[in-house]
């Protein structure tokens, strides 16, 4: 397997499912981040255009197919996948991983998540 300690942000860091669902925990939460920055993190930005990219900083933002709003990023590098979704208003959060690379996504942890809405 390669050494990707190098880059930080995809593959230089540890973690397990548990770590990645407390980190979406903390974004619901002003004892991590400030309202303000959280704001800003969670704010689509937009195009020259004016169009919103349904991205926000580190972020994606959006719907699910039932209507709640979503925070998420997933990816995969040499030897892994990582997903993890937040549903800031009902406080649920999926982490999925694995140590390969496997094929699954936003409707997968979307579809997880639905076993624990209230």
């Amino acid at each position: 397997m390669p050494n990707n300690s190098y880059k930080w942000a995809s593959g230089g860091l540890l973690g397990s499912a548990e770590d990645l669902v407390r980190f979406g925990f903390a974004h619901l939460r002003t004892e991590f981040f400030s309202q303000t920055t959280l704001d800003l993190l969670l704010t689509p930005q937009k195009l020259v255009s004016g169009k919103e990219t349904g991205v926000g900083i580190g972020w994606r933002v959006g719907l699910d197919a039932s209507g709640r709003r979503i925070i998420h990023h997933g990816g995969s590098l040499d030897g892994g996948r990582a997903m993890l979704m937040v549903f800031p208003e009902s406080g649920v959060a999926v982490a999925m991983l694995a140590n390969m690379y496997a094929d699954f996504g936003e409707k997968d942890a979307a579809a997880v998540a639905e076993c624990f809405h209230r």
